[in-house]
């Protein structure tokens, strides 16, 4: 059975900075019997309507660190430039 666990980022820290990338790392695992082969990290904003989708992970029965790398904003398509704001964490198994 698929699952999708989302998570609304936190506020960021004052200044002025420019976000290069996005790097989501999550601790996953599958259930003793369970095949999870398509775990996947990714952004949305939080209307839902648009979603970068990291690679697929396979999970083994033990946690593990998965990760992926978005250089790009999923809204916009381009850099992230000052703001994370509106976004949301999205980890789904398939």
């Amino acid at each position: 059975m698929a699952q999708d666990g989302q998570a609304t980022l936190p506020s960021q820290p004052a200044g002025n900075f420019q976000i290069v990338a996005v790097k989501v790392i999550a601790r996953a695992l599958s259930t003793s019997g369970a095949t999870a082969t398509s775990v996947k990290l990714g952004f949305n904003n939080t209307n839902n309507t648009t979603v970068a989708v990291g690679s697929a992970h396979t999970a083994t029965i033990a946690f593990a660190p998965y990760e992926d790398l978005f250089a790009t904003g999923p809204t916009t398509g381009s850099g992230w430039g000052q703001n994370l704001t509106g976004y949301q964490l999205n980890l789904r198994s398939a």
